[in-house]
């Protein structure tokens, strides 16, 4: 008995047609592999605070457990230009740019880290308290290429519930090191010691201690540092005085010449928040910035 095929067999007309839309498929489907342009690389960090140094820092800085009075942390407000979630960029050996992100809201991060380490270091967040901290992130990244260099930039207020401004600062912190590519351990780590820097360089700010504080400058010493205070030799708005701060700087002025530039002049106005990361941002020394800011 004849055994049956398990499949029909084309008739000897139908072959070539069969082959054709075979050779046709297969052509189509490596088109559309070709133009499909290639999975964009990135990295996703999960943000932990893991700082390396923390004892040396806290230790240049004079960082030491220091009770004060309470006052209440507020959320941080992200205020940085780019992306939310992007933190980092990496530089491949194609010098092709590869986009680091965070796996979760940098802000509410920040928040914890800043009330953890105002506890650790002598005075825990407390709701409801009179004085309130207003924390705002205005830059949080990493740029890696031959090493991990990452700044985190923050402005600080501290008022009264009632809405009375007592000190404003912007605060910054850099941290660097070497490690592998691409390496989250490497990424946490750098962060970590930037923030570290960040927090420490507020919590150490003389400035913000004597407002937190409550010390306001006795008529004596008020008076004293007026009559320190040379006479203002021109009065200028403070953009126009950035602008020559710059060209000072640019023609190779210290920071100690751009400081004693800035006791001579007096300001049409106070110098706000925004004023204070715009001479920071365009590279004016923090020095100078204090300075502009005590002469007010």
């Amino acid at each position: 008995m004849k055994k049956s095929l398990p499949f029909r067999v084309l008739p000897a007309y139908l072959v070539p047609l069969f082959l054709t839309v075979t050779v046709m498929a297969a052509t189509v489907a490596e088109t559309t592999q070709a133009t499909r342009p290639p999975a964009r690389p990135e990295l996703r960090v999960g943000l932990k605070y893991v700082p390396t140094d923390a004892e040396e820092v806290l230790e240049e800085r004079g960082v030491m457990a220091i009770a004060g009075p309470p006052f209440e942390i507020l959320a941080v407000v992200d205020d940085r230009p780019e992306s939310r979630e992007l933190i980092g960029q990496s530089i491949d050996r194609k010098k092709v740019p590869i986009p680091v992100r965070a796996k979760q809201p940098v802000a509410p991060w920040l928040h914890q880290v800043l009330e953890s380490s105002f506890a650790e270091w002598g005075t825990a967040g407390k709701p409801g308290a009179d004085l309130l901290l207003e924390p705002v992130v205005i830059k949080f990244f990493v740029f890696e290429e031959n090493s991990y260099k990452a700044e985190v930039t923050m402005k600080f207020l501290l008022k009264r519930r009632g809405g009375t401004e007592l000190w404003a600062g912007v605060v910054g912190g850099t941290a660097s090191r070497f490690g592998r590519w691409l390496n989250e351990s490497n990424y946490q780590e750098v962060i970590s010691d930037a923030v570290l820097a960040c927090y420490s360089k507020l919590w150490a700010d003389p400035g913000f201690r004597e407002a937190w504080a409550g010390k306001s400058a006795s008529p004596d010493v008020s008076a004293a540092r007026t009559a320190a205070r040379p006479a203002a030799t021109e009065t200028l708005e403070p953009e126009t005085a950035m602008k020559k701060l710059l060209d000072l700087k640019a023609a190779g002025f210290g920071d100690d010449s751009l400081v004693a530039w800035v006791r001579k002049i007096a300001f049409t106005r106070p110098l706000t928040a925004d004023d204070m990361i715009t001479w920071k941002s365009a590279g004016v020394p923090e020095a100078a910035i204090r300075v502009a800011i005590e002469s007010e």
